[in-house]
């Protein structure tokens, strides 16, 4: 695992409903030819379609920096660290102590 302070580089993405078609077509082309075993352990990648599309010039990409941290929980071992930081946000008032209340 990696310490809550290291760098490292995420992807948000914000997408208009016309990617759903790419991913459909890429989606199908990707799964269909991988045999049971293959397909409980293949992944998907969506920034390859997004690639793809770029490349064929369908698609336009625009990247937005951030300096802020972000936490994410891939791992069930993630939650307890996450948690913790979520609880010191409340009491440094960056977030509401109710976030879905607003």
């Amino acid at each position: 695992h990696l310490p809550l302070d290291a760098k490292v580089s995420m992807n948000f993405w914000g997408l208009t409903p016309s990617i759903f078609q790419a991913l459909e077509e890429d989606f199908i082309a990707f799964y269909q030819p991988l045999d049971q075993e293959a397909k409980k352990s293949q992944e998907f990648y969506l920034p390859a379609v997004i690639n793809r599309l770029v490349k064929e010039e369908k698609a336009l990409v625009n990247v937005i920096f951030s300096s802020e941290n972000w936490y994410g929980v891939t791992y069930a071992g993630d939650k307890h660290a996450v948690q913790e930081t979520i609880k010191e946000m409340k009491r440094q008032e960056k977030y509401p102590k109710c976030l879905w209340e607003s």
